[in-house]
């Protein structure tokens, strides 16, 4: 039998809003960075309500975690496009094996309907998100299952599935899009060079 540890914990940075990082270790950092009047939260209430300790041990294959990272446009802020970016680690400082942090991914109960996948890695909302509540909270998704096919080479790790969420202003800006209407990327007025948290300033 397999049996891992997942340990969560909130922490709060990038380009407008925050990085959800879960399934880590116990440290927490808060910082916002507010940037043309755009001011996101990034939560988990369900894994928080019922995972107060950020800790889950004796995971094992084909096990349903409730994960759900939230984002929220805060009221008083602006319209925004939001993105997240999942990045999967063993906490054990060793590289998982190839495809299993894909196959983890893959996992996730994401609406895919609302969320395509950028060549940058980002996972970009297709709508634009208002400040006003109901409609300004979204969610990434609100599950993962443990791949069946992870073994007895996963036994006794914690692994790491952090959450990074980033929004813009929507005035003023025009993300790229594809024919079907999913946005596959941010790109400064020059159109070619990517948004990045490094040079959003600049």
């Amino acid at each position: 039998m397999l049996a891992l540890a997942f340990i969560g914990v909130l922490a709060v940075a990038g380009i407008t809003g925050g990085t959800l990082a879960y399934f880590t270790d116990s440290k927490v950092a808060e910082n916002t960075i507010t940037m043309g009047d755009v001011d996101i939260n990034l939560e988990e209430p369900e894994y928080d309500k019922n995972h107060p300790d950020k800790e889950i041990t004796d995971v094992t294959p084909n096990q349903v975690i409730e994960k759900d990272p939230t984002i929220t446009i805060k009221e008083g802020s602006k319209a925004a496009y939001i993105r997240c970016k999942i990045n999967v680690t063993s906490d054990d400082e060793t590289a998982l094996p190839a495809g299993y942090a894909e196959a983890l991914i893959a996992n996730t109960n994401m609406d895919m309907t609302l969320w395509k996948k950028g060549a940058d890695g980002y996972y970009y909302y297709k709508n634009k998100v208002e400040p006003v509540a109901p409609n300004n909270t979204v969610k990434f998704f609100s599950e993962v299952k443990i791949p069946e096919t992870w073994g007895k080479e996963m036994a006794n790790r914690s692994i790491s599935m952090d959450v990074t969420a980033e929004a813009i202003q929507a005035d003023n800006f025009t993300p790229a899009m594809d024919e079907d209407g999913f946005i596959t990327g941010w790109f400064m007025s020059d159109g070619t060079t990517p948004v990045t948290p490094d040079n959003y300033n600049n």
